[in-house]
């Protein structure tokens, strides 16, 4: 089986540009490529899409690669190897870009191939020219019994610091959100604090996102479900620019149906946001669903509005100056197919097919 990454360029009326691969493999090498990410860099006016390759052809050990991509779609140079080690599979990398020193902080979930359970978060500084000025390293604790893992991370200008965010099990039926700041100019992890919980909630919480407000204020939202109660919600944090939580943890949805993967992205210089997550019912199959927030004050700014139609899947949202575009995937459109869907908000247009095979 072969697997490429593809990209299709959008404006911001919603009108489609050029599409592109990615990557394909040097000299058609058929190695699968998937679970990519990207940053956009506007010092050099290109993307950095990250993204895991099957490095053995056996899916048995899974690296993480990239490539610096023009904004009319070329290339910039050959792929990147950034993270391959002994008895560690990669799995959903996850970038920002640093504007302050023209560089990206590559973050990825590493799993031990000889016992299959997640060991670490992983962390690699990407200057913009394609090097790689330090080896990677261990950002969050290694503990096979806790499992760190859906590490995710942004970069905050205020402090000049990335914030790296993952959940972190303790039994099966508490998981908690914990994070470190990781220094824009070294590399490396703030200590002390050094690693720190964000939500340490006696319930179960996974799959964080964060983003950075223009007060460098962080909000982590993350999935919180009590298996006792058997409530389910999207929760929210708010952190200051050194990581000191602000109030406590706040909800963002009703405990009404079951919700999954939350993502969240702020304007860039305001503290307006979108929150978006998949929620099933008793009535709806995956619908993605979203609510705008303003960060500067924990609160909505609306009523969590409907997204996508039904049988949509695991959204992600991105931000320009003055809207929002949230992509999903849209299983069985037609029958045996998964396109990937756009839409804009807030001036809302008809669903976009950004991508059909």
């Amino acid at each position: 089986m072969v697997q490429y990454i593809y990209a299709q360029r959008i404006t911001c009326a919603g009108e489609f540009e050029s599409r592109f691969t990615i990557a394909a493999g040097a000299d058609n090498d058929e190695l699968i490529r998937k679970n990519a990410s990207l940053a956009y860099n506007a010092t050099n006016d290109e993307y950095f899409v990250v993204y895991t390759v099957d490095a053995l052809s056996d899916q048995t050990h899974w690296e993480v690669w990239g490539r610096q991509v023009a904004w009319d779609g070329h290339w910039n140079g050959p792929e990147i190897h950034i993270f391959t080690w002994a008895n560690r599979g990669f799995w959903y990398p996850k970038v920002p870009a640093n504007s302050d020193r023209n560089e990206y902080l590559v973050v990825s979930d590493a799993k031990d191939t000889t016992t299959d359970k997640w060991n670490d978060a992983a962390g690699r500084v990407v200057l913009a020219n394609g090097t790689m000025p330090n080896y990677h390293f261990a950002i969050s604790i290694q503990d096979q019994t806790r499992q760190p893992h859906n590490a995710e991370v942004d970069y905050n200008p205020v402090s000049g610091e990335y914030l790296v965010v993952w959940d972190c099990r303790w039994t099966i039926k508490d998981s908690d959100i914990y994070g470190v700041r990781v220094d824009g100019d070294t590399g490396t992890a703030v200590n002390p604090p050094g690693k720190f919980a964000i939500d340490d909630t006696n319930v179960y919480q996974e799959d964080p996102s964060v983003a950075v407000d223009a007060q460098g204020h962080y909000l982590i939202v993350s999935v919180m479900w009590d298996p006792v109660s058997t409530y389910h919600l999207i929760s929210g944090r708010k952190l200051d620019a050194t990581g000191g939580l602000i109030g406590t943890h706040f909800p963002i949805t009703g405990t009404s149906g079951i919700v999954y993967w939350p993502d969240v992205t702020v304007k860039p210089g305001t503290n307006e946001g979108l929150i978006i997550w998949e929620k099933w019912d008793e009535t709806t199959e995956g619908v993605v669903w979203g609510a705008t927030w303003e960060t500067s004050t924990s609160e909505g700014s609306g009523s969590p509005f409907q997204i996508s139609p039904e049988d949509s899947g695991h959204g992600a949202v991105g931000s320009g100056p003055a809207e929002y575009l949230v992509g999903n995937s849209q299983k069985n459109y037609p029958p045996s197919t998964y396109p990937i869907f756009g839409r804009l908000s807030w001036q809302v247009v008809n669903f976009l097919s950004i991508i059909m095979r």
